[in-house]
């Protein structure tokens, strides 16, 4: 019996995508650097802030939380650390 041969190239999929994700870059570059460049990078960075502020806005709490959870976990393990040292240093 004969090994298969592994294929060459690349699948017609693949190649779809590649061509729709270098059409994507094209589009953008064109978007930002073509002829209304600056009017469209503006908007760009304001739609970025825009999406940051509404992201951090969002976070503050899960990162409050998880603040506290942190605190929680550190204090216990110290706890922890200093009763295993305890107990080794009165076996000695």
């Amino acid at each position: 019996m004969q090994k298969k041969q592994p294929k060459k190239g690349m699948s017609a999929g693949n190649m779809v995508a590649m061509g729709a994700g270098l059409a994507a870059v094209g589009a953008g570059a064109y978007m930002l650097l073509g002829p209304d460049g600056k009017k469209n990078q503006k908007k760009a960075k304001e739609m970025i802030r825009k999406i940051e502020k509404e992201i951090e806005t969002k976070a503050k709490p899960f990162i409050k939380k998880e603040k506290k959870q942190i605190k929680k976990v550190i204090s216990k393990t110290t706890k922890t650390v200093k009763k295993i040292t305890a107990q080794k240093k009165t076996k000695r």
